[in-house]
Parts: C-alpha cells; sequence; structure tokens
C-alpha cells in the first residue's frame, strides 16, 4: 500500500515538474521561445560545461544577453566562433514602464 502510494506522489510530482518546464507566461509569447531538453551523460563535456551539439535541422540565429549578465561583447564573440557573423547579438534591459524586457537602444552601453 506505501508503495504505491509513493509512486502515485512521484507521479504528481514528475508531472507538476513538467507543467514548471514547459509553462511560459503568456506575456513572453513574442520571444517565440523553443526549449530543447537533453539528456546529461549524452551530451559533450569541455571545460566542467556539458553542450549538445545542434541537429542540422536546428540553428541559432539570435543570441539576447540578459539585462543583468556581466557578459561583454567580446566574450559572446568568442564563444560564438565562426557564427559569429551570422547570429545576431544585442543586449537586453529592463523596460521602465512595463515588466517587460527590451532591447538595449544604447548598444554603447555594453561593454
Amino acid at each position: 500500500m506505501l508503495e504505491t502510494e509513493h509512486l502515485k506522489a512521484r507521479a504528481i510530482d514528475d508531472a507538476a515538474v513538467m507543467n514548471f518546464l514547459f509553462t511560459k507566461y503568456a506575456h513572453w509569447r513574442y520571444e517565440a521561445e523553443v526549449r530543447m531538453f537533453i539528456n546529461l551523460k549524452d551530451s559533450v563535456e569541455e571545460n566542467e560545461k556539458r553542450f549538445e551539439p545542434f541537429p542540422d535541422t536546428l540553428a541559432l540565429t539570435s543570441v539576447i544577453v540578459g539585462a543583468r549578465s556581466q557578459v561583454t561583447r567580446h566574450e559572446l564573440r568568442t564563444a560564438l566562433g565562426q557564427l559569429e557573423p551570422v547570429v545576431e547579438t544585442f543586449k537586453a534591459r529592463l523596460a521602465f514602464r512595463t515588466f517587460q524586457v527590451v532591447r538595449q537602444k544604447q548598444e554603447s552601453l555594453w561593454p
């Protein structure tokens, strides 16, 4: 009996986790975000970080650097490597009067 109850509770927990992972606030739908989940044991490890190669059907087109990120342009260019010329990059900032994240207009503010 206890094992059955534990399995039911575990199924609810798994369902809740999946719900959190696949739920996005409706006001952010403009981001057209794609979420991809991978098995870490199948990923490539490099410098204590894990990477998943993009399949041929998926291409990186833009990188939005978050408002609080300390990543510099140089660091981002280095990370993008040969993709840098074809990937749009920009720094985001918090909007002044709404709860949105918007493109920073003064790129000079981004080191």
